[in-house]
């Protein structure tokens, strides 16, 4: 059976209902769970989001906001600007650190961050105060991204 400080996960590809049929032996039985006190966020959690900056990113202008769901916080928390990240697409927050990663994006009409490529996962901190260079896919990961194009 489950333990009773876990619950089962959404159902999925990779995880199954709690009630499964299988012929015996069976490896292709999954099960997803999670523990509702570490896994699950708040009722109202802020939410991160990227925005996109048209041009040369050198004008110091929101590329990533925090802002809460319930509405009751004002205005929005700026977390990074275009001179320091460039377009973002790919967003994640890290618990345990108060961090949210992102990644460089190809965009047209919107630039990368002086000094960066598309190469580039960020790394800023909960409040805002820093956003820095958290890995370099192509120097420290050794993956070659092609050449950047025009981007019109």
């Amino acid at each position: 059976g489950v333990p009773d400080w876990l619950l089962p996960s959404l159902h999925g590809t990779d995880s199954m209902t709690t009630v499964q049929f299988h012929s015996n032996p069976t490896k292709d039985a999954n099960l997803g769970l999670f523990e509702p006190n570490k896994d699950c966020c708040d009722t109202y959690p802020d939410f991160v989001v990227p925005c996109y900056v048209n041009g040369d990113q050198t004008a110091g202008v929101d590329t990533l906001v925090r802002s809460s769901s319930n509405g009751t916080k004002p205005g929005m928390t700026h977390l990074a600007y275009d001179n320091q990240t460039g377009a973002l697409w790919g967003t994640v927050y890290d618990r345990a650190t108060r961090t949210t990663l992102t990644s460089a994006f190809l965009k047209r009409h919107s630039g990368f961050a002086p000094g960066h490529g598309m190469d580039a996962i960020y790394m800023t901190d909960y409040d805002g105060v820093a956003t820095d260079v958290f890995v370099n896919v192509t120097i420290d990961l050794l993956i070659d991204l092609g050449p950047e194009i025009d981007r019109g």
